[in-house]
């Protein structure tokens, strides 16, 4: 039987941060029912597939109705995926991030405060916002550090297009999916913890990418 959520977990560091990545899925692996849910890893730094194309890839190939794209150094707090699902059981929203510790996805009034990879803190910042934004959402520009799209909405707008650098394509993408009558929108309810560019660090100081130039080639 296929389950409602497939989560995709890209590791891009070879050994490097190894540790951070398995931390990380551990957190997931115990802060999600494992009933309605299944995960893919896959090891993307001896392949390099572009993350636009290995994407669309894995989320033609699957058969479930919801895909989130996980970024390695993302740790999802408890239930997240309670609050996830429940926004994308409404017809228009066609993708959902969490409340975060970042930018537009920050949640407010101190919730993301402290460590959010250790799992206390983690625990704690995901209770604040099950009890204080039970059942809320709310629209909203997404980052893709911890994105679940509906199938259907993808297959809307087209996929990620590969020739779209690996800063801004997310939102390239989004805005598409917005433009074919699709929600974008925040699950209140739910956190996620990203350390930031862990893996873009680890590729810059192998020289596989530049990233102030990859930020630079996104604004463009």
């Amino acid at each position: 039987m296929t389950s409602e959520l497939l989560v995709v977990f890209v590791r891009y560091s070879g050994d490097a941060i190894k540790q951070l990545e398995d931390r990380a899925l551990a957190a997931l692996c115990s802060n999600t029912p494992a009933h309605d849910w299944s995960l893919r890893v896959i090891d993307n730094w001896d392949m390099r597939e572009p993350l636009a194309a290995l994407w669309n890839r894995v989320i033609d190939e699957c058969a479930n109705p919801y895909v989130c794209l996980l970024n390695s150094d993302c740790f999802v707090g408890p239930e997240w995926d309670a609050g996830v699902l429940a926004a994308l059981s409404q017809k228009t929203v066609g993708a959902v991030g969490p409340h975060a510790n970042q930018g537009d996805q920050c949640a407010p009034d101190g919730i993301a405060d402290g460590d959010g990879t250790a799992p206390g803190q983690l625990a704690r910042m995901a209770r604040l916002c099950r009890e204080r934004f039970a059942g809320q959402i709310r629209d909203a520009r997404l980052y893709g550090f911890c994105l679940t799209v509906a199938r259907m909405a993808w297959r809307a707008a087209g996929g990620f297009d590969p020739a779209v650098p690996l800063y801004g394509n997310e939102e390239i993408f989004l805005e598409r999916m917005k433009a074919n009558g699709w929600r974008t929108v925040i699950a209140q309810d739910s956190f996620c913890w990203h350390v930031g560019e862990a893996s873009a660090r680890v590729a810059q100081a192998a020289g596989r990418i530049n990233v102030d130039a990859e930020r630079e080639r996104g604004r463009q």
